[in-house]
């Protein structure tokens, strides 16, 4: 988990708290504290810390914001070299909730499923007004076909086998709000296997600032070289997948109530 200084400490209680309630205990937390916070938010982390003994939590600070995918590389590699007994890695956000299964059906799927190396799940998107259920496709060959026209994962859904990251892989620095998207098709290019749970396993937090962080021209020009980049790498080109991701580029830099009609009620 990545906490940053636009984190809200109720939400993160809550994400916190689902992780505690879990029916499959034996997982340890690794937070990265990813810039100046405010001092509330590290007095949190620190109780639960100090009221949890029975469970190894540890967080880090630093002092410079430097984004998710930078993040995420420092706790894998910490992971890595001090934490050799851990089996998989899961993600997590700071503004989400586990449903209390979660961990318990991912690591029964990669136990049961060796040839799958990412495991994601559908989540019950949640914002001011509304509740959805997104369903994720949970075949390998469909999330790659598709990957031009959705995301094949919901981030913090994700739960990684330890060898994907001991082989080198690690998130791409160079993006823009793109990193798990680039990610996604780095593990395609060297033949990992997605799948997902059908059943939700998170609550995944919606609104309108999140619509926000998802627009902009700069993201959308970064988002269009990556899908052009791998739509050639992966000999993916076709009509259909330049329709999609010239679509998604003219819905990056639309207004937000658009995006937001598109967002819940066009899926």
């Amino acid at each position: 988990m990545s906490v940053y200084k636009n984190d809200q400490i109720s939400f993160l209680k809550e994400s916190l708290d689902s992780i505690l309630i879990q029916t499959y205990n034996n997982w340890i937390l690794r937070i990265k504290i990813d810039g100046p916070v405010e001092s509330s938010i590290i007095e949190l982390i620190e109780k639960y810390k100090n009221d949890n003994p029975s469970y190894d939590i540890k967080f880090f600070y630093r002092n410079e914001n430097k984004g998710l995918a930078n993040s995420l590389n420092e706790l894998i590699d910490y992971i890595m070299e001090y934490d050799k007994d851990v089996t998989y890695i899961a993600r997590m956000d700071a503004d989400d909730i586990n449903f209390s299964d979660r961990l318990e059906k991912q690591v029964s799927f990669l136990e049961n499923n060796k040839a799958v190396d990412v495991i994601g799940s559908s989540c019950q998107e949640f914002g001011t007004n509304f509740s959805i259920t997104k369903k994720m496709e949970t075949r390998h060959n469909k999330l790659v076909d598709n990957i031009f026209k959705k995301c094949p994962f919901v981030h913090p859904s994700v739960t990684f086998r330890k060898s994907v990251f001991l082989n080198g892989f690690r998130y791409p620095i160079d993006t823009v709000l793109s990193e798990d998207l680039a990610f996604w098709f780095l593990l395609i290019e060297n033949g990992y296997k997605f799948s997902n749970i059908e059943k939700p396993l998170i609550h995944y937090r919606t609104s309108d600032d999140m619509l926000k962080r998802r627009k902009g021209l700069k993201k959308a020009f970064n988002e269009i070289k990556i899908k052009t980049f791998y739509m050639r790498k992966l000999k993916m080109t076709n009509m259909k997948n330049i329709i999609f991701i010239f679509s998604y580029f003219l819905i990056r830099i639309s207004p937000t109530f658009f995006v937001r009609y598109l967002y819940r009620y066009l899926r």
